[in-house]
């Protein structure tokens, strides 16, 4: 990743860990005084101190830079979690990259799992598609459907199956809570279903999403 980046990427997780403090003291004090007394500055300390350490195993692993924040969030997550209740060394770093290493294997695992059944459910419409006839057929007639769609239920095809965008992302670009996205996400996929259906392309309900992915 390019250093500026990286730089990028840390000073949103610093503005989101808030201003630290006592940096001078050690990693176990810091989370003694965050355990104890709530004291979010003394975990912005450590944010700031060991965010590069995990920022660069989780980037290594994953390479992504979604999948990367996740698993450095992931990790400090657990360290506040266990705050209070692990005898710390003086500093937490090695703690904090085994931690990360693991995360971030754990999120590249998950990832090629899914990546693998979306593989065996796109290869099984294409096989319902063909013995039909209608692969040839389908692009166009999907284009055509989509256009029908009203805008409400369209919208979160376009964002979520066409663009690739996650749900939180697209409710918040459409100004929706979650709930009303997966709603209309849910319906928008029905009622296209239902259109090609009756155009002669029939499709199983996980088929229609994959065809759109």
């Amino acid at each position: 990743m390019a250093k500026g980046q990286l730089q990028s990427v840390l000073e949103h997780i610093y503005h989101v860990a808030g201003p630290a403090a006592g940096c001078d003291d050690s990693d176990r004090h810091l989370l003694q005084r965050f355990s104890r007394f709530r004291d979010d500055a003394a975990f912005a300390a450590l944010v700031q101190r060991h965010g590069p350490l995990v920022w660069g195993v989780c980037w290594r692993v994953l390479q992504q830079v979604q999948d990367a924040e996740d698993a450095f969030q992931a990790a400090f997550l657990v360290l506040a979690c266990r705050a209070g209740v692990v005898r710390w060394h003086e500093s937490v770093a090695n703690w904090l990259y085994e931690a990360a290493h693991r995360l971030a294997h754990e999120i590249k695992t998950r990832n090629a799992r899914r990546s693998r059944h979306e593989q065996q459910a796109a290869a099984m419409v294409r096989t319902e598609l063909a013995a039909n006839g209608v692969d040839r057929e389908l692009p166009a007639v999907l284009d055509e459907e989509l256009r029908r769609l009203p805008a409400r239920y369209r919208q979160p095809i376009l964002l979520c199956h066409l663009e690739g965008r996650t749900g939180a992302q697209a409710a918040q670009q459409l100004g929706w809570s979650l709930r009303t996205l997966q709603r209309r996400l849910e319906q928008g996929r029905g009622l296209l279903r239902n259109r090609l259906t009756r155009r002669g392309l029939a499709l199983s309900a996980g088929g229609v999403g994959v065809v759109l992915s």
